[in-house]
C-alpha cells in the first residue's frame, strides 16, 4: 500500500527519531482532503460514492469513508431543513474543578440551535468517533500518557545533570537570575509560570522570560556572568531569534541548551554548555507535558514539579475526550457549531489586565491559531490589549461586525491586594457614593464584566472565571483544557493540529535574510 511504503521509507531514512507509524499514518490522513480524494476516486472509475465506500470498508478503510462522508457533509452549514429544537447536550457546561474556574457559555448547550437534523447526526456521530477511539487515538496519547512518568524521568536523568551543573557554578546551586529563551511553542507555557513565580516574595531567584535579543533589556543591570543563567530551547536548533540571543551574548555566560542539532546545537558545544536534548515525536505545541519546555525552569527555579505535574494528570483524567460530559469536547462542539452557523471568522479574546491572565490568554490563542485555525478553517482567535483597555482600543471594530464574530472571556477576581506604594488604598474614596466599599482588583474584574455582558447580546460567549489567587495548579489545569479542547476541535474538522509547515518556512527564510544585515 502506498501510505504503507511511504511510511517505512521516512522511518528507514529518519531512524532513531523516535516517530511512530501510528504518528506518521495520523499525519497523512489529517493532511489529505479526504472528501476531494474520494470524490476523485469515484469520478476516475466512474462509480458511485456507494460502491467505492462499501469497498473502501469491506478493505479496511472506513475511516476515509466516514472522514470524507463527514467533512463534505458538515464543511458548510445546511441552509434547508433547520430545525429549531436541537441541543448540543440536555446539561449546560460544567466545570469539573470549581474550585479553580467556573465556566459558562451563551446561549447553554441546552438551548435550541437552528442545526439541521442531518448535520446534528453527523456531528453526533463524529463526537461518539472521538470518545469511543480516544484512549487510542495516536494523537491524543502523543500529549496526554504518561506525563508523571516523563516528569520522574526526566528528574532523575536530566535533573541530576542539572544539578551538577548549578553547583559547580553557583554559590549553594543557586542562581539569582534565570533566563529562559525560546520563542513559540518554546516560551508558550513560560509565561504564566513565571509570572506566578515572581509574584512570590519567598523567592530564591527570579525567572526571566525572553524570546529574542530585543528582550535581552528585561534583565535587571545587577545580572552578571557569576549570577546568571540561561536555559535555552530549540529542538531544531534552528530557530534564529534563540540563536542569535545566544550569540548577542557573552561566550562565557553559564548556559543550559535544549536541543537536538542545528546552530544553537553547535554553538552550545563551542562555548562547553551543557547540552540536553528534546523527545523527538511530541508536536511543539502540544509539548508542555512531556518535555522540558515548562519543566526545566520550573525545577531550575525550585518549585514543586511534582505536585505540578500531579495537578496535570488530575486535569488529564477529568478532561477525558472519552467522557460523556468531556469539557473540552463540549467546547470544541460549541464553537464548532457555531461557528459554522454564522460563518464566523474571528474570536475576540477578552482578558481581565492581570499579567498572568493575559499570559494564559496567549497559551490558548497560540495553539489555536497553529493547530486548529489552518486548512481552510477560517477563524483566527486573537487577544489584544486586554480588558479595559480593549473597551477603548478594538471593541469598536468587533461589534460592529458582530455577525461573523465569537468572544472568550477569561476573569478573574483579585483576592489579595498587591504589594503597592503606600499612597494607594485598598478600599475605594468614591465620588459616586453607589461605588463606595469597591475594593482595589474588583474594578478590573467588573469593568470586563461589562464587556461580557455585552457580547452575550451579540454573539456566542463563552466566558472562564478564575477562582482564588492564581497558582501553579490554575496554568496546571487550564493548559490542559486549551490543549484537549484544540484537540478535539481539530478531530471534528479532521486536521493535523500538530503540524506547523508555515513555522519552517519562515524559520529557513530568516536565516537567509539575517545574512543581509551586515549590508544594511
Amino acid at each position: 500500500m502506498l501510505k504503507r511504503d511511504l511510511i517505512s521509507i521516512l522511518r528507514e531514512h529518519f531512524s532513531g527519531k523516535g516517530v511512530s507509524p501510528d504518528r506518521l499514518e495520523d499525519i497523512m490522513m489529517s493532511s489529505l482532503n479526504v472528501p476531494d480524494f474520494f470524490n476523485s476516486v469515484c469520478e476516475a472509475f466512474r462509480v458511485s460514492s456507494e460502491e467505492l465506500g462499501s469497498f473502501l470498508v469491506s478493505q479496511g478503510f472506513g475511516d476515509i469513508v466516514s472522514r470524507a462522508r463527514a467533512s463534505d457533509s458538515l464543511s458548510t452549514p445546511d441552509t434547508k431543513g433547520l430545525d429549531v429544537g436541537v441541543a448540543l447536550s440536555p446539561q449546560p457546561l460544567r466545570s469539573p474543578f470549581p474550585e479553580i474556574f467556573t465556566i459558562e457559555c451563551s446561549p447553554g448547550l441546552e438551548s435550541s440551535v437552528p442545526f439541521s437534523s442531518q448535520q446534528h447526526k453527523l456531528l453526533t456521530e463524529i463526537v461518539n468517533h472521538i470518545q469511543q477511539t480516544a484512549s487510542q487515538d495516536i494523537f491524543f496519547k502523543l500529549y496526554r500518557e504518561d506525563v508523571c512518568s516523563y516528569h520522574d524521568r526526566f528528574l532523575e536523568t536530566d535533573g541530576k545533570l542539572i544539578d551538577a551543573y548549578l553547583q559547580k557554578h553557583f554559590t549553594n546551586g543557586y542562581p539569582r537570575y534565570v533566563v529562559s529563551s525560546g520563542i513559540g511553542a518554546n516560551e508558550q507555557w513560560t509565561h504564566f509560570m513565571a509570572t506566578i513565580h515572581n509574584r512570590d516574595v519567598k523567592r530564591q531567584c527570579a525567572w526571566i522570560v525572553i524570546d529574542s535579543p530585543v528582550q535581552l533589556d528585561r534583565i535587571p543591570q545587577d545580572a552578571t556572568k557569576e549570577n546568571t543563567v540561561f536555559l535555552e530551547f530549540s529542538r531544531s536548533g534552528e530557530t534564529q531569534e534563540t540563536v542569535k540571543t545566544h550569540e548577542f551574548t557573552s561566550r562565557d555566560m553559564k548556559r543550559i541548551v535544549f536541543t537536538n542539532n542545528g546552530p544553537l546545537f553547535d554553538l552550545g558545544k563551542r562555548d562547553g554548555n551543557l547540552i540536553l536534548g528534546f523527545p523527538d515525536a511530541v508536536p511543539g505545541r502540544f509539548g508542555r507535558n512531556i518535555t522540558p519546555i515548562m519543566l526545566a525552569p520550573l525545577y531550575v527555579v525550585r518549585q514543586d514539579t511534582k505536585k505540578i505535574w500531579a495537578s496535570i494528570q488530575e486535569a488529564i483524567n477529568r478532561f477525558n475526550p472519552a467522557l460523556p460530559d468531556s469539557l473540552p469536547l463540549q467546547l470544541a462542539q460549541f464553537v464548532y457549531v457555531h461557528q459554522r452557523l454564522n460563518r464566523v471568522n474571528h474570536c475576540y479574546v477578552g482578558s481581565s489586565g492581570d499579567e498572568a491572565l493575559l499570559a494564559m490568554s496567549d497559551e490558548l490563542v497560540q495553539l489555536w491559531n497553529e493547530g486548529g485555525n489552518k486548512e481552510g478553517n477560517e477563524m483566527l482567535m486573537c487577544r489584544y490589549f486586554g480588558q479595559p483597555r480593549d473597551s477603548h482600543t478594538v471593541i469598536e471594530g468587533i461589534l460592529a461586525n458582530r455577525k461573523t464574530k465569537m468572544a472568550i472571556f477569561l476573569m478573574h477576581k483579585q483576592e489579595d491586594f498587591c504589594i503597592m506604594p503606600k499612597f494607594v488604598q485598598e478600599i475605594i474614596d468614591p465620588i459616586n457614593p453607589d461605588h463606595a466599599g469597591l475594593r482595589y482588583g474588583q474594578d478590573d474584574f467588573l469593568l470586563a464584566q461589562a464587556n461580557y455582558e455585552r457580547f452575550k447580546e451579540c454573539m456566542p460567549v463563552i466566558k472562564i472565571e478564575m477562582m482564588g489567587d492564581l497558582s501553579y495548579r490554575h496554568g496546571a489545569i487550564l493548559g490542559q483544557l486549551w490543549q484537549d479542547f484544540v484537540a478535539c476541535y481539530a478531530k471534528i474538522l479532521d486536521i493535523d493540529p500538530g503540524s506547523n509547515p508555515e513555522v519552517r518556512v519562515v524559520r529557513d527564510r530568516s536565516e537567509e535574510i539575517l545574512a543581509r544585515g551586515r549590508s544594511l
